[in-house]
C-alpha cells in the first residue's frame, strides 16, 4: 500500500459548442472547447483505514470511488482518504462532474501505481464522455480540444485536433452570481427534446473549428483566433435556442456579451449551457485590465470574475515528500 499522499489537479472545461445532434446518419455531438486552469479541481488522497471522503461533492467522489471498486481492477484496492482542496463551482458549464470523475478514476490509478488507462477506458470506468468528450482529452492534454462526435459503435467520440494554446494568451470568466446551468435529469430531457442541427450548420461549425480555431491557434493568430471563437459560439448556440432564450442562455447574458464586445473584446462566448461567459484576451496584462474594467461596471456586484491561463498538458499527479 502506498505511503505517500498524492495531489490531483485537474483544470476546468470551457465547452464552445458542438457539431450536431439528432440526424441518425451523421457523428452525434462532437464539438470544441478548451483547458484552464483556474478555478482548478485538486483532490488529496491518502492511505486510510476506512473510504473516507471529505469537503467538495462528496456525493460525485463517492459514486466515481463505487465505479472503480465495481471494476475488476478496483475490487481489493486498499481504503483511502480523498479530501477535496479546491472543486470549482457545480453546474456552472465547466465540466466539474467529468473533471471530478476522472480525476478520482486517474487519481487511483497513479496512487496505486497502476498503468495509465487509455480515453476510452478511462471514460468507461469514469462513466464519462458518453456524449462530448472535449473534458475527458483536456483533462488527459490539456489545450485547445476538437472531437468529432460519436458514430453508435464508438464508446468515446475521436479526437480531431489537440492544439496548446499560446503561453501568453489568458481567459477571463464572467458569470452571473446565484444562476446555475442545465445539468444530470434536465440537461438529458434538454437534449432529447431539441431540434435536430440542421446539415448546414454542422458544416459551418466544423469549417470554423478545423479551418479558422485549429490554424489560428497554431500560428499563434490572436485575432483570427478571437473572431473564430466568438462566430463559433454563437453558431453553436443556435442548436439550443429552442431550450434557451436565444443563441445565449438568458437575456442577461446576451445582453453582457453585447456589452463585451462593444468594449473592444472580440473573442466572447457562453461554455456549455452557462452561465459562464469566457472572454480571450492576447496578454496577461490586457485580461487584468478587462477585470479591472469589469469591476467599474455599475452592476459589478452581480458577477464573478476569474482570471485564467490555457492549460497546458491536462491534469498533474503529484505525491507529498
Amino acid at each position: 500500500m502506498p505511503n505517500a499522499a498524492l495531489l490531483v489537479s485537474a483544470p476546468s472545461r470551457l465547452h464552445f459548442g458542438m457539431f450536431s445532434f439528432g440526424v441518425p446518419t451523421l457523428r452525434q455531438f462532437g464539438g470544441a472547447g478548451a483547458m484552464i486552469d483556474r478555478p482548478a479541481l485538486v483532490l488529496r488522497i491518502a492511505p486510510s483505514t476506512h473510504w473516507e471522503y471529505v469537503g467538495g461533492p462528496i456525493e460525485r467522489i463517492r459514486q466515481a470511488v463505487d465505479s472503480v471498486r465495481a471494476a475488476d481492477w478496483g475490487r481489493d484496492l486498499s481504503p483511502v482518504r480523498i479530501e477535496v482542496l479546491f472543486a470549482p463551482p457545480a453546474h456552472t458549464g465547466l465540466g466539474t462532474g467529468t473533471q471530478t470523475a476522472l480525476t478520482v478514476v486517474a487519481g487511483l490509478r497513479h496512487f496505486y501505481h497502476l498503468p495509465r488507462l487509455a480515453a476510452a477506458e478511462l471514460a468507461r470506468a469514469a462513466g464519462r464522455a458518453k456524449r462530448s468528450a472535449v473534458g475527458l482529452y483536456g483533462f488527459l492534454h490539456g489545450g485547445l480540444i476538437v472531437e468529432a462526435g460519436k458514430l453508435s459503435h464508438d464508446v468515446v467520440a475521436p479526437l480531431a485536433a489537440q492544439v496548446e494554446l499560446p503561453q501568453a494568451w489568458r481567459f477571463v470568466l464572467v458569470r452571473p452570481r446565484a444562476q446555475e446551468g442545465l445539468s444530470g435529469d434536465s440537461e438529458r430531457a434538454a437534449f432529447a427534446g431539441l431540434p435536430s442541427v440542421p446539415q448546414a450548420l454542422t458544416d459551418e461549425l466544423c469549417r470554423i473549428a478545423l479551418l479558422d480555431l485549429v490554424p489560428s491557434a497554431r500560428s499563434g493568430d490572436f485575432a483570427g483566433f478571437a473572431e473564430a471563437l466568438y462566430r463559433f459560439g454563437h453558431a453553436a448556440g443556435r442548436c439550443f435556442k429552442s431550450h434557451q432564450a436565444g443563441v445565449y442562455a438568458t437575456e442577461q447574458l446576451a445582453t453582457l456579451v453585447t456589452r463585451i464586445r462593444s468594449a473592444g473584446v472580440a473573442g466572447v462566448g457562453q461554455s456549455s449551457w452557462g452561465p459562464t461567459l469566457y472572454t480571450l484576451h492576447p496578454t496577461a496584462e490586457a485580461a487584468q485590465e478587462f477585470v479591472m474594467s469589469c469591476e467599474r461596471w455599475a452592476d459589478a456586484p452581480r458577477y464573478d470574475v476569474v482570471l485564467a491561463a490555457p492549460n497546458r498538458g491536462g491534469a498533474t499527479f503529484q505525491f507529498e515528500a
